[in-house]
């Protein structure tokens, strides 16, 4: 399952991510960007392609 997702750190933060993500037509790259307001914390993904998974 491993080879499945790929990883990304930035700092203390650790991002993973199918290793078929692509991005979507018109974008140079897939960015991710974290947000907050308070307490809160998400993350806001940009640019990528849809993905169909099946299990």
């Amino acid at each position: 399952m491993r080879d499945r997702y790929c990883c990304l750190e930035t700092g203390s933060i650790s991002v993973y991510y199918p290793a078929t993500l692509v991005t979507r037509p018109g974008y140079a790259a897939v960015r991710i960007k974290l947000k907050k307001f308070l307490f809160f914390k998400w993350l806001e993904i940009e640019g990528a392609k849809a993905l169909v998974l099946y299990h």
